[in-house]
């Protein structure tokens, strides 16, 4: 007997798994095989760029697998799976890029929570933490860089941020998993240019294993020319046992422009209970570089416990 319906793209078995056919938002039928949303207990698979949109917990579905393309979360709320999440090779998990609007308020993180969890290809917040200045004006979030005219400076996380060459001071070190912080924006320098962005937040917490092979990254953002680099956002990783060798696994700080200040490095924090194989030799939690006359902020922070 045939388990399966069949299209031009993807397929929804009758024992219990969809498939995204298009691009869309989770909550819309459309976005599925069979025009249904995923229900309590099936397993998914995306194929294609799928959205979590601001407010939505998704059914406690059974595995989720991100096949191909991006699945991006819209907001910060916990998203469990019952069974296990896997992030395929050539596949990306992120978050929405938080914006000036949004000041110091953390809105969108990747937060999930599953039996156990695998990532083969990229989970990502690269830039997409607190936003960066704007034509002279300073980042945003609880530590940001002044702008200043001839050069900006660098956004703080774990690590400060690099003072401006010609003024404006870095943001000051600050950081915590509860609650979660990012990293903050980068000052803007004149004629109408942008600080970086800080990087944001990925929590993923497993009952038994997360097993890292691919990249899992929230560095600072790049700014324009002389601005100052975003800090490094934060990784949070809790299970029984964190597995593996990651490509990257990286919070640095937001490289700077000329003549001004790179950002702080991020958080990178493990709670393990039976195991951990992921060492300080294996992250990047530094400072961000710098260019021609820039100053360096400091480094961030990785504990494992």
């Amino acid at each position: 007997m045939n388990n399966y319906i069949t299209g031009i793209v993807g397929r929804r078995r009758s024992g219990g798994s969809i498939e995204s056919t298009q691009n869309g938002d989770w909550d819309d039928g459309s976005t599925w095989v069979g025009g249904n949303v995923p229900a309590a207990g099936e397993n998914v698979i995306i194929l294609h760029n799928v959205t979590i949109p601001s407010g939505l917990t998704i059914e406690a579905i059974k595995d989720l697998t991100i096949s191909a393309n991006t699945l991006t979360q819209s907001n910060i709320l916990t998203q469990t799976i019952t069974g296990d999440l896997l992030v395929e090779s050539g596949a990306n998990i992120t978050h929405t890029i938080h914006a000036s609007g949004d000041g110091s308020n953390l809105v969108y993180a990747i937060n999930f929570d599953a039996n156990n969890i695998s990532i083969v290809g990229t989970i990502t917040a690269i830039g997409k933490g607190h936003a960066g200045g704007y034509d002279s004006g300073n980042g945003y979030g609880p530590s940001p860089g002044d702008g200043f005219w001839g050069g900006g400076s660098g956004g703080a996380h774990c690590g400060n941020g690099g003072n401006g060459a010609y003024g404006g001071t870095g943001g000051t070190g600050y950081c915590s998993v509860s609650p979660l912080t990012m990293g903050s924006g980068g000052g803007a320098p004149n004629n109408n240019r942008y600080g970086g962005w800080g990087g944001g937040v990925i929590k993923l917490v497993a009952t038994s294993t997360i097993n890292i092979t691919g990249t899992i990254s929230t560095t600072g953002g790049i700014p324009g020319v002389t601005g100052g680099g975003g800090g490094g956002g934060t990784i949070n990783l809790t299970a029984d046992i964190v597995s593996g060798t990651p490509t990257l696994m990286s919070v640095k700080g937001g490289i700077s422009g000329d003549w001004a200040g790179s950002g702080g490095g991020g958080l990178i924090y493990i709670d393990y209970t039976t195991s951990n194989s992921i060492s300080s030799g294996m992250v990047d939690v530094s400072a961000g570089a710098t260019g021609t006359g820039a100053n360096a902020g400091s480094v961030g922070t990785f504990t494992a416990e």
